[in-house]
C-alpha cells in the first residue's frame, strides 16, 4: 500500500492545478493516471512516485524551478539543478535572441529571463547605461537583476524622476507571477523587492488603479538633461522543461529628439 503524503505536496498540487484552470479529470487524462489516483495524491491518501512528479509537473507546464519545489514539497531531490539547465537553455537561444539584438542596434535593448536577470544586452544598452553604472552601490548577488536595478536605492531609482510611474507596472507583474507559484523565485524576489523603501506603497496603490495608464516611458536624468525612453517588451513564451518559460526582451526607443542625439552621440564616441 502506498503511504500517505505530506500537506506540503498535495496543496501545492491543487495549488497549481487551479491555477492552470484544469479539471482533475483533465490533468488526469494528460499525465495518464486515473482520477481517483490523482484524487489520491490531492486528499493526501497516496504518495508519488518521484517519476510521477515529474510527470505532474510536465502536465501542468511548470517551469524548472516550480518543478523542483514540487519534487522537494513530495520529499525528493530537486530533479533540474538550476546552475546546471539555466545556461543550456539559453544556449539554445543565442542565436535568435543575438539576431534580435543585431537588428536593434540604434536602441537600447535588453534580454531577460523568468527570474529578471539581465542575460544579453546590446552596445547600445552599454552604452547608455554606462553612463549610470558607475553611480551603482548594489551588492553583487543582485546586481544583475533588472528589477533590483530598478527598486533598489542605490541603483537606477535615483536618476528616474518618475520612479513611481515606471516602476508601478513591473511591481505588479511580479505580484502576479508570485501569487501563481507558492514557493518560487518570484515569491522571493517580490519578497526582497518589498525590502526597499516605497515599494509596498507602489504595490498597494497598483491594486487601486483600474486602467493601463498611458504608455510606459522611463525617464533618466543624466547631468542637466532628461532622457526620455518608450519602452516596448517582447515576450516569448518556451515551452521546454530544459529552458527558461519565458524571455523577455526589453527596446528603449527615444522619446523625443534631445533624447535621440544623446543616442547617436554615444554611438559616434570613442569606446
Amino acid at each position: 500500500m502506498t503511504s500517505a503524503t505530506g500537506p506540503a505536496f498535495r496543496l501545492l498540487l491543487r495549488h497549481w492545478r487551479k491555477t492552470r484552470r484544469l479539471s482533475q479529470l483533465a490533468l488526469a487524462e494528460d499525465a495518464r493516471i486515473s482520477i481517483r489516483h490523482l484524487s489520491f495524491l490531492e486528499t493526501g491518501r497516496s504518495r508519488p512516485s518521484r517519476d510521477m512528479v515529474r510527470r505532474l509537473a510536465e502536465s501542468l507546464d511548470l517551469a524548472t524551478a516550480d518543478a523542483n519545489v514540487l519534487l522537494l514539497s513530495a520529499g525528493y531531490a530537486p530533479a533540474y539543478p538550476a546552475d546546471a539547465l539555466e545556461p543550456a537553455g539559453f544556449e539554445s537561444l543565442e542565436p535568435v535572441l543575438g539576431s534580435i539584438l543585431a537588428q536593434q542596434a540604434t536602441f537600447p535593448t535588453l534580454v531577460i529571463d523568468e527570474n529578471w536577470n539581465i542575460r544579453m544586452r546590446n552596445e547600445a544598452a552599454d552604452r547608455l547605461f554606462g553612463l549610470f553604472r558607475r553611480s551603482y552601490r548594489l551588492p553583487d548577488d543582485v546586481a544583475g537583476n533588472a528589477l533590483h536595478i530598478l527598486c533598489h536605492p542605490d541603483g537606477l531609482r535615483p536618476f528616474m524622476p518618475n520612479w513611481n510611474d515606471y516602476a508601478e507596472p513591473f511591481v505588479t507583474e511580479i505580484e502576479r507571477e508570485a501569487s501563481m507559484a507558492i514557493g518560487s523565485a518570484a515569491e522571493r524576489l517580490r519578497d526582497a523587492l518589498h525590502a526597499y523603501p516605497g515599494v509596498s506603497e507602489t504595490a498597494s496603490l497598483a491594486k487601486k488603479r483600474a486602467d493601463a495608464g498611458p504608455p510606459l516611458t522611463m525617464r533618466l536624468r543624466h547631468d542637466e538633461a532628461t532622457l526620455s525612453f518608450h519602452t516596448a517588451f517582447t515576450t516569448f513564451a518556451l515551452p521546454s522543461a530544459l529552458a527558461p518559460r519565458h524571455v523577455r526582451v526589453e527596446s528603449l526607443y527615444p522619446a523625443d529628439p534631445a533624447t535621440a542625439r544623446l543616442i547617436d552621440g554615444l554611438a559616434g564616441s570613442p569606446t
